[in-house]
């Protein structure tokens, strides 16, 4: 058996595909491929050397040699010219509009498909509610990108030649197990993807203990009288003579 190593996981969804009739359901299935494989081909990676697992309305891609830089980047910008040009000649009940999630982690193919926490975790993030969404507002684009905090992390935030990480906007993540999680959302032909709401920034928290608050000094006045609470007490050298102020009264 082979061990489980890190791979770059990408998964491609249809927005809308449960609703068509069969017939349409085949042909836009064509379509997916044909469009995903020339993206990968124009971007500079090999289909063939991409393991490509059929979801029913979309594609698992995984590889442990493909950076998340070249799918981010190149591959998400080639998939969005391919199906800009299919959208041309099609209907509109064939239209192909994608959520598009990638991530990066430990997986295997176990001989049946592959597995591992990263692969759940890019299954997460292709259904989750922001990036509907981002895809539901934006209805003159084909696409929308979300990627892990990891992925943005480690990546994106570097602003490579192919990547604006201007264009992404942080959102909140409620799905199993990516409760309390973020992650970036990107919809290609926008500056900021719509139909999103920014996740809220934590604040800051220090790490230095706090400092005990000094004690109030006894006020002193020059005629040698110190005033302790109701009680006005004279300083004669060693001795302390004490007069019993009452509201703020004489002695």
């Amino acid at each position: 058996m082979v061990d489980p190593a890190f791979h770059a996981v990408a998964l491609v969804d249809i927005e809308g595909f449960g609703g068509r009739p069969n017939p349409v359901q085949r042909q836009v299935r064509a379509d997916l491929y044909q469009v995903v494989r020339t993206a990968l081909t124009e971007a500079g990676l090999d289909p063939a050397r991409i393991d490509q697992e059929d979801r029913g309305d979309g594609i698992l891609m995984v590889d442990p040699d493909v950076s998340v830089l070249a799918l981010a980047g190149r591959f998400v910008r080639e998939l969005d010219y391919g199906l800009r040009e299919k959208a041309r000649t099609s209907s509109a009940i064939a239209r192909i509009r994608l959520r598009v999630a990638i991530h990066q982690g430990m997986c295997e193919h176990d001989g049946e498909g592959w597995v591992g926490a990263a692969v759940n975790t890019t299954a997460r993030l292709v259904d989750a509610p922001p990036l509907k969404a981002a895809l539901a507002a934006a209805e003159r684009v084909n696409l929308a990108l979300i990627v892990s905090r990891q992925v943005f992390d480690e990546v994106i935030r570097h602003d490579y030649r192919s990547i604006d990480s201007s264009t992404f906007e942080r959102v909140a993540i409620d799905a199993k197990e990516l409760r309390g999680e973020t992650a970036w959302i990107q919809v290609p032909g926008y500056s900021y993807p719509p139909g999103v709401m920014a996740a809220p920034t934590a604040a800051p928290t220090s790490t230095e203990p706090k400092k005990p608050k000094p004690k109030p000094k006894r006020k002193t006045t020059q005629s040698g009288f110190v005033f302790n609470g109701n009680t006005r007490i004279r300083v004669e050298g060693d001795q302390f003579v004490g007069d019993k102020i009452v509201n703020g009264g004489g002695q």
